[in-house]
């Protein structure tokens, strides 16, 4: 009994982030799982949905008050979930969802919903809840293994840089192919950068500056571009 009894708390600690009792990223993944499979011809999105500026809130309002937060968007993004979806806790204010829809824009709405809420929390702050969403629709038809669907979704996250006016509260962005091409394309340039400057493949270009009011040149630019040997080209 003791056996199973300590068994059932170690499974619990590997699954459960223990701060705000969820399921942390292993409990997520290890969940989502059986559900896409009872669910095979619905549509399901991986959503890795953030609070913006998570560090700097903790610096300047401190991590009780942090916290505070952390748990008022727990407690609604628990109320978001329904039958047959489930949501986690990462960790610095990035929570895990999964979300099924009738089609992208009503998961939008949804999501929507879920960024209006988080600007009613009544704390001992200044500033506004801004949450971001990065989104991976569920395909059918690709072996993606449930901790690939997360790190698209997180890959479709962190590629929102800044609000916007139009939509200052919440942004979102989906992961798609060409995001995954960009990403392993910046990743090969820097693992061979290095090798590159060895090499020479780094070429300093001069484009002149020219001073309209003295009619004459004043100066010139450098400018240094890759020339990657390899692919006979120039890296843009």
């Amino acid at each position: 009994i003791r056996h199973a009894v300590m068994k059932r708390s170690l499974l619990n600690k590997e699954t459960v982030n223990d701060e705000l009792d969820c399921l942390n990223r292993y409990g997520f993944e290890k969940e989502i799982a059986p559900i896409l499979e009872r669910n095979k011809n619905s549509y399901f999105a991986v959503v890795v949905c953030s609070l913006r500026h998570f560090k700097h809130i903790q610096e300047t309002c401190g991590k009780e008050e942090t916290m505070h937060l952390v748990a008022y968007l727990r407690a609604i993004t628990s109320k978001t979930v329904r039958l047959e979806e489930t949501f986690g806790y990462i960790d610095e204010g990035n929570f895990l969802l999964l979300l099924h829809a009738k089609d992208r824009q009503e998961l939008i709405d949804r999501l929507k919903i879920n960024a209006s809420l988080a600007t009613r929390y009544k704390g001992a702050h200044t500033f506004d809840v801004l949450l971001k969403y990065g989104i991976y629709e569920v395909e059918r038809d690709a072996s993606v293994t449930c901790s690939n669907m997360v790190d698209y979704a997180i890959e479709a996250n962190s590629s929102i840089t800044r609000a916007t006016v139009q939509n200052a509260t919440m942004q979102f962005n989906f992961y798609s192919s060409e995001l995954r091409k960009i990403r392993m394309l910046n990743e090969d340039m820097e693992l061979r950068m290095e090798g590159a400057l060895q090499n020479g493949e780094f070429q300093v270009f001069y484009q002149p500056k020219y001073n309209l009011n003295l009619d004459r040149q004043d100066g010139c630019e450098a400018l240094v571009r890759w020339y990657d040997k390899s692919a006979n080209k120039y890296n843009l």
